[in-house]
């Protein structure tokens, strides 16, 4: 594919500024941010763009793109699989995004379809609260943990744990929080096995 127009993707060039939560104190960063949210063309950040569109107010700027759209990518990109990184990947793309599929939707009936764009904004939904089980999940063994083991006498909260006991890949979800609820500095570690 060749890329004529770098204007045509501005749009997820600031949307991974706001996702990177990158300083806008710079002219140029603040500068391809508001251009690229002048003109949002994307299919899938549109549709998430929507999707939210509530709770940002119909406004695309830094901080909604932030904490409205920006989780949604980290989550398919942090716990997301093979495929449905794939799916989320292709309905980026312009020519794909509005692709015809077979449904995959629950209880759908045969021989419904689906657009490409539809179908990756549930599987980043379900991802989303995949991630958010498996992120409570983790925060409520690491805050038994505390209790049982007396961290909170010690300046650093420091974890070790054994593979399987929070999820390698919401482990640093986890420790941000304890981190800002305590109010000092966490270490989650995980033993491995393999190497």
């Amino acid at each position: 594919m060749q890329i004529n127009n770098a204007e045509n993707y501005l749009d997820l060039t600031a949307l991974g500024l706001c996702a990177d939560m990158m300083s806008m104190t710079a002219i140029e960063t603040k500068h391809i941010e508001n251009k690229g949210f002048q003109n949002v063309k994307n299919p899938f950040f549109v549709y998430l763009a929507e999707k939210n569109a509530y709770s940002m107010k119909n406004k695309i700027n830094h901080m909604n793109v932030a904490f409205y759209i920006a989780p949604y990518i980290n989550a398919i990109c942090r716990s997301g699989t093979i495929e449905e990184k794939q799916i989320v990947f292709e309905s980026m793309l312009k020519y794909k995004a509005f692709t015809i599929l077979p449904s995959t939707k629950r209880g759908h009936a045969a021989g419904e379809t689906e657009q490409l764009v539809e179908q990756a904004m549930r599987v980043v939904t379900n991802v989303k609260a995949r991630q958010t089980k498996a992120q409570d999940a983790g925060l409520d063994l690491l805050e038994q943990l505390i209790e049982e083991r007396h961290l909170l006498d010690h300046k650093v909260l420091l974890f070790l744990l054994e593979p399987g006991e929070v999820d390698r890949n919401i482990a640093g979800l986890s420790a941000n929080k304890l981190m800002a609820k305590y109010q000092r500095p966490v270490c989650v570690l995980t033993k491995v096995t393999e190497y």
